[in-house]
């Protein structure tokens, strides 16, 4: 049990990682490349791709657990995501509360 929450563990930081991109905390690492209208396009469409890679990884890894699961260990592991979505979330401040970047 404690391999498949490591595992979630480490699919969902990178699943962060690459929405931190794909959300616009990565356009701190674009300033200063003085990018054309051209370029900064592509890496719109890369981030793009990057998020839907990253949403089916998660989907795919996701599905992949719960069939290892009992079901109340499906329970479980559904609530935890649930709490973890949650709190990505609010930290990122999506969930209507303004705090975004808040990491309290």
């Amino acid at each position: 049990m404690k391999k498949i929450a490591m595992i979630s563990a480490l699919v969902v930081a990178t699943a962060t990682a690459g929405f931190a991109v794909a959300d616009g905390r990565g356009d701190r690492m674009m300033k200063g490349l003085d990018l054309t209208d051209a370029q900064q396009t592509q890496m719109m469409e890369l981030r793009d791709q990057q998020r839907a890679t990253m949403q089916a990884m998660h989907a795919a890894f996701s599905a992949n657990v719960r069939a290892i699961l009992t079901p109340e260990q499906q329970v479980t592991f559904d609530e935890r995501m649930q709490k973890r979505q949650a709190k990505m979330e609010k930290r990122d401040g999506k969930d209507g509360s303004g705090m975004k970047g808040d990491r309290s």
